[in-house]
């Protein structure tokens, strides 16, 4: 069982939570949270030209609202204050062994089942939290273990 080491910086946070945040949803949230903020902008914007006769606040509300719902994941990540995190993994069977600055975890792969998409390898644990890795800072050793772990789960 060997250490893998490896940097996960605030960059590579704040992408994968707005891949995560688009792109890992079924395909109608995926296009609402994409579309339904600017959309909802334009038709208040639209509704106060044409001066419909609706009311001044049901108007700025649905604006304001289309304007949150667009900003609603730069706010969320500016506002949680992430730091570069070094963390150290290692598989051994079907147990990932991780260690943060903070704590060690053993988790079991049975349990939490570790998946891939095009840009990453991520465990989505039973308390809610997801593991991450970039697949472009996985060097072939690290990318090769991650890889045996989820093929391994697959043919179970």
């Amino acid at each position: 069982m060997k250490k893998h080491k490896l940097l996960i910086t605030k960059y590579d946070f704040r992408k994968y939570y707005f891949h995560s945040y688009y792109h890992m949803q079924t395909r109608l949230i995926s296009f609402m949270r994409l579309y339904m903020g600017p959309v909802l902008v334009m038709v208040s914007l639209y509704l106060y030209y044409e001066d419909l006769g609706l009311s001044n606040f049901i108007i700025a509300f649905s604006a304001a609202f289309g304007f949150v719902y667009t900003m609603k994941p730069f706010i969320t990540f500016m506002a949680s204050g992430i730091k570069d995190e070094k963390i150290e993994f290692a598989i051994d069977g079907d147990t990932l062994i991780f260690k943060d600055r903070l704590n060690e975890a053993e988790i079991d792969l049975q349990k939490n089942i570790l998946q891939e998409n095009r840009k990453y390898y991520f465990i989505r644990l039973d308390n809610g939290q997801t593991l991450f890795f970039p697949k472009d800072k996985l060097n072939e050793e690290q990318a090769d273990s991650l890889y045996n772990a989820l093929n391994k789960a697959d043919t179970e």
